[in-house]
């Protein structure tokens, strides 16, 4: 159960970020944004530069999102723990995934 909540966080997340990338990322907002500090020429390397690495920035999607959900099951077990309660680390990070779709 844990692993379909994270992939379907997972592909949610990644989708919503390629489509921030490809369709409201675009040339004119580099132009809009760099004009004043740069000459077109520099500005559509950059816009290039972006273009072309996105991909890492969606591949490292995954692992951070099982890092951070992981610190956050992980500070759920301390204060549970402190509080004398016990509770599966799964179901934590159960509550810590779910807790991320509000998020996203």
């Amino acid at each position: 159960m844990n692993l379909v909540l994270y992939l379907t966080l997972t592909s949610t997340i990644t989708i919503v970020s390629y489509i921030f990338t490809k369709k409201l990322i675009t040339h004119d907002i580099f132009y809009n944004s760099f004009r004043s500090q740069l000459d077109n020429p520099r500005i559509d390397e950059l816009f290039d530069f972006q273009e072309k690495y996105a991909w890492i920035g969606f591949a490292f999607i995954p692992v951070w999102l099982l890092l951070k959900n992981f610190v956050v099951s992980l500070c759920l077990q301390i204060g549970l723990i402190l509080n004398n309660t016990k509770l599966k680390s799964g179901a934590t990070f159960k509550i810590a995934i779910t807790a991320e779709f509000v998020l996203a």
